[in-house]
């Protein structure tokens, strides 16, 4: 009878201890598996480029620890991100490419075609409107202007008050530099025609731009204090002309960009150009003619 009784005993304990490992396994999963399911879709969001999400953990352990410490690191990876939009994308890619971590000033002499802009009578402007309604117009103005650069290869140097700089470098399997910065001003011209449309009908005042466009060697590189602040710009009289022939570009007849003798060289197979005046030059005794361009060559036909 004794026995019998010491064989109920085994499957009573085995299912305990069944039942006891069911229980532990299921307190292991909700202290373990639920901050790891967080954690996982908090990285999921970070690799979707949603910066600035914070993992909300309070369970006094090494996971609160870390679920801090995620956070800090997304709130630099969105602080990093609104940096970046202050900074040209080149100067992006040299620091990540720069392996050796050399952020000393140093650059380089290269050949750039160098794009001016610049919004017409812009102190006026700023003193018959609410200075509301002048950051408005430059909000959406340079963001239209923005994309014509951009879509070209062009780089947009700096921001001067109303004024871009931009620099179009060689690229390969790139058109030339002129002609990029060509098209480029071209598209901002539209575009510019498109943004005055919806300002009209907004009752909004309107807004008109010249640009200036010259070819050469410039300077380019890190500009700036050895220990202190750095600049990734280009500098030399090709930027110096092509603000110049902007400003040229108030007397304009048709499309008022202005390119020099050397940019107009590499574009006029494709764009109909009007010589339009000479740019005198520190380095040119008799100065050097420059153009308006007037608009593409049409297309050719071709008769069979």
């Amino acid at each position: 009878g004794g026995g019998r009784g010491g064989d109920g005993v085994v499957p009573i304990m085995f299912a305990a201890s069944v039942i006891a490992v069911f229980l532990i396994s299921a307190a292991l999963s909700r202290i373990f598996l639920h901050p790891i399911r967080v954690f996982h879709s908090g990285v999921e969001m970070i690799s979707d480029q949603d910066y600035g999400v914070r993992l909300e953990m309070e369970t006094g352990d090494e996971f609160e620890n870390l679920s801090e410490a995620f956070n800090e690191m997304s709130q630099g990876l969105l602080e990093r991100e609104r940096i970046q939009r202050f900074v040209p994308s080149e100067v992006m890619d040299i620091i990540k490419s720069d392996g050796t971590g050399d952020l000393h000033p140093g650059g380089e002499r290269v050949q750039a075609a160098i794009l001016f802009s610049d919004i017409r009578s812009f102190t006026t402007i700023t003193e018959q409107h609410p200075a509301s309604d002048v950051v408005e117009m430059l909000n959406s103005y340079f963001t239209e202007m923005e994309p014509g650069i951009l879509d070209h290869g062009g780089t947009i140097d700096k921001y001067i008050g109303d004024a871009i700089h931009a620099v179009f470098y060689q690229k390969e399997n790139f058109p030339s530099p002129s002609l990029r910065a060509c098209f480029a001003g071209l598209e901002m011209r539209r575009r510019l025609r498109e943004l005055n449309l919806v300002r009209e009908k907004s009752g909004k005042f309107q807004v008109e731009n010249g640009i200036g466009i010259d070819f050469g060697f410039v300077v380019s590189g890190k500009v700036g204090s050895r220990n202190g602040r750095l600049a990734f710009t280009a500098i030399g009289e090709a930027v110096n002309d092509a603000s110049r022939l902007e400003a040229e570009s108030k007397s304009g007849r048709y499309s008022k960009i202005m390119v020099s003798e050397s940019v107009a060289r590499e574009i006029a197979s494709h764009v109909v150009l009007e010589p339009s005046g000479i740019l005198g030059s520190e380095s040119e005794k008799e100065g050097i003619p420059f153009h308006e361009v007037r608009g593409l060559h049409p297309p050719k036909t071709v008769h069979p």
